[in-house]
């Protein structure tokens, strides 16, 4: 099974944080996969590995990984929920609940949208990846909205190269909590990671 493959430049917001943390979040993967990862040596940090999971990181460093997904075939469940927005003869455009983890991975083996995309559309079990199949693109566990899922080989190629050219747009929508002044504006405030919540910014 081919290995996916990460490489992220440490933003701000994530300077100070542990490196295992940081694996959580990047990945979408648990504690204890993160931890397995950086006691193997296989987590590197401006090329050189690192053994400590406790290691603090640096705004502008480099984390390098790979993961090897531990499920090799994608099982149908059509127990999993999500709405179908659109459908033709090339894509479907599907409405992911929040909560929902997009395709399987380390952590994450099975009641995941590609289960369900599985069982509702079988014919997309040879098209793209074998964990990830029909899927161009994932949102995270938590956020809610609409995803583009190629229905054919050749959907799925046309999307892919139209998502790395950037010819897709995508827009997103943040529910805010509170007084808020006006009602159109830009907010220009440092975002950061919780004190209380790791997997959350404020």
């Amino acid at each position: 099974m081919q290995a996916e493959s990460y490489k992220e430049v440490i933003p701000a917001a994530l300077a100070g944080e542990r490196l295992d943390r940081a694996i959580c979040l990047v990945a979408d993967v648990s504690r204890s996969v993160a931890s397995q990862l950086i006691a193997d040596g296989k987590v590197s940090v401006d090329g050189k590995p690192i053994t400590k999971t406790s290691y603090k990181l640096a705004e502008g460093k480099t984390v390098e990984f790979e993961i090897i997904p531990e499920t090799t075939d994608v099982e149908p469940d059509d127990s999993v929920e999500f709405g179908v927005i659109y459908q033709d003869e090339h894509i479907a455009v599907i409405d992911k609940p929040a909560g929902l983890v997009v395709h399987p991975g380390a952590g994450n083996e099975s009641r995941t949208l590609a289960n369900g995309l599985l069982a509702r559309f079988p014919e997309i079990a040879e098209v793209g990846e074998v964990t990830r199949p029909g899927i161009v693109h994932r949102l995270d566990r938590e956020t809610s909205g609409l995803l583009v899922v190629a229905l054919t080989q050749e959907a799925h190629e046309m999307l892919t190269a139209m998502m790395a050219a950037r010819i897709i747009e995508r827009t997103y929508k943040v529910l805010v909590e509170g007084l808020v002044d006006n009602a159109f504006g830009a907010v220009d405030a440092p975002i950061a990671r919780s004190t209380t919540d790791y997997r959350k910014m404020v």
